[in-house]
């Protein structure tokens, strides 16, 4: 991924990214333990580019001041405004994967290839001066957490979380905040969402413009991944074949696999308020999403920690 920050992007998301990095960057200075949720989704890969330009960033400021104080750096590590700023040894971030049943291989595999690249820092060279150059990793189930056993030393949790995830749940949206407590069963601890006002639009703008990494389904018109037994790709999406008036044959284009293409990449969904309209409840008949939404329990109804 890149530390860099694009210079091409549309003004509204120049103002949204540079809030979301000073959103991060206090998360930062301000907490010892810090877990950062990772499922493997378009927004996630997108938080997950913004903390390592946040940290960046800040080990930039960090630097600069250690060295221009020569020294004499406890002004540095002070309370600001009521916030300790944290030295950068202080601080420990833990990547975090909720691991479901019936996921889709193909996240599976994009999931395990960005950790080892990105998290676990295969190309390391790239961030050797990050303050946060080195992430743990850890995968374990939503109960694991729900029952203590995991994520209870953290201060707080960074979330790739974002606004239109709650439009069926107005009650919940309006408690939606930029920093808020977590709730229900979940280990006490702020909840961090850096880009809680993003749009879909806007994480793919981001994404196409820094040529992030992404799922291989969102290629093939899914727009929003959950499980294998709710998730299909989004017909808002699907191209009808166009025959051919000489020969009467299909001229749809065909993917590299040589199969007819029938659906559109996510990014070119127009109606964002569609971006679920592939998610419900998979018929085993042929194989095609109802229009209702599952109702069923699941980490992504539960702090939102793996909406994608």
């Amino acid at each position: 991924m890149q530390n860099g920050l694009p210079l091409n992007l549309s003004g509204p998301l120049q103002a949204k990214l540079h809030f979301s990095l000073h959103v991060i960057i206090h998360a930062l200075q301000r907490y010892h333990h810090i877990g950062i949720s990772f499922n493997g989704g378009k927004d996630s890969v997108v938080m997950m580019n913004l903390v390592d330009c946040a940290s960046h960033i800040l080990s930039e400021w960090e630097s600069e001041l250690e060295l221009h104080l020569g020294g004499h750096n406890q002004p540095l590590h002070e309370s600001l405004q009521g916030t300790p700023i944290l030295p950068a040894t202080k601080r420990h971030l833990t990547v975090f994967h909720l691991s479901e049943t019936n996921s889709f291989h193909e996240l599976d595999d994009f999931i395990h290839k960005f950790r080892d690249k990105y998290i676990l820092r295969g190309d390391s060279s790239q961030h050797k001066d990050s303050c946060c150059n080195q992430y743990d990793f850890e995968s374990f189930r939503y109960e694991d957490m729900m029952k203590g056993k995991k994520g209870t030393n953290w201060d707080c949790i960074i979330l790739g979380v974002r606004m239109s995830d709650y439009d069926d749940r107005k009650e919940e949206q309006q408690k939606l905040s930029i920093m808020c407590p977590t709730t229900g069963n979940w280990p006490k601890m702020m909840r961090i969402h850096p880009i809680l006002y993003w749009s879909y639009g806007d994480i793919w703008e981001f994404t196409r413009a820094l040529d992030l990494p992404y799922c291989i389904l969102y290629k093939y018109g899914y727009t929003s991944i959950g499980r294998t037994t709710n998730t299909r790709p989004n017909p808002e999406l699907k191209r009808f074949p166009k025959i051919d008036s000489q020969n009467g044959r299909d001229s749809a284009s065909k993917d590299t696999k040589g199969g007819t293409k029938t659906y559109e990449p996510a990014w070119m969904l127009q109606d964002e308020s569609k971006e679920r309209s592939g998610r419900g409840t998979v018929s085993k008949h042929n194989g095609e999403t109802n229009n209702q939404p599952s109702t069923k329990s699941s980490p992504e109804s539960c702090e939102d920690s793996t909406v994608r």
